[in-house]
């Protein structure tokens, strides 16, 4: 084998492994505590409704496990970025903390079922709720 191959093969196996390497750092529509707990989290940074809606109220795990309103029991969406601890806080992109039992006011917009699907938002089928609450990251508390 000449130099040449050699090198096209290198340059080939670097360009496979930076490829799979951004394919592993993807982020999942949905993040999962050690707890089993579920927050929805937009991918695309977007969100449903006018964004001019306000929840206020208490925050909660559903039955699936995902967070949710108490008043209606609505999927909540996280904007892109927020993650989850280890003490199952919710830490939003501007590093606001909050939990389950928090009362909240959220900044956001409601949509339905419908709607996430048609913007191929990946939920767990067990967490999709007669409406979807986008929160927009905006909280008083």
């Amino acid at each position: 084998m000449t130099i040449l191959p050699r090198l096209t093969c290198v340059a080939f196996a670097a360009a496979a492994t930076a490829i799979l390497s951004s394919c592993s750092t993807a982020t999942s529509p949905f993040l999962e505590s050690s707890d089993g707990h579920i927050v929805v989290v937009s991918e695309d940074g977007g969100s449903g409704g006018g964004q001019q809606a306000l929840f206020e109220g208490s925050l909660a795990w559903g039955d699936a496990g995902c967070m949710t309103t108490t008043l209606g029991a609505h999927l909540i969406v996280f904007p892109k970025g927020t993650t989850i601890d280890d003490n199952d806080e919710i830490v939003l992109p501007n590093g606001f903390h909050i939990r389950a039992g928090d009362e909240v006011g959220l900044g956001g917009g409601s949509s339905s079922p419908d709607d996430a699907k048609s913007k191929a938002l990946e939920v767990p089928e067990e967490c999709l709720t007669d409406e979807i609450f986008y929160a927009s990251g905006e909280v008083a508390k």
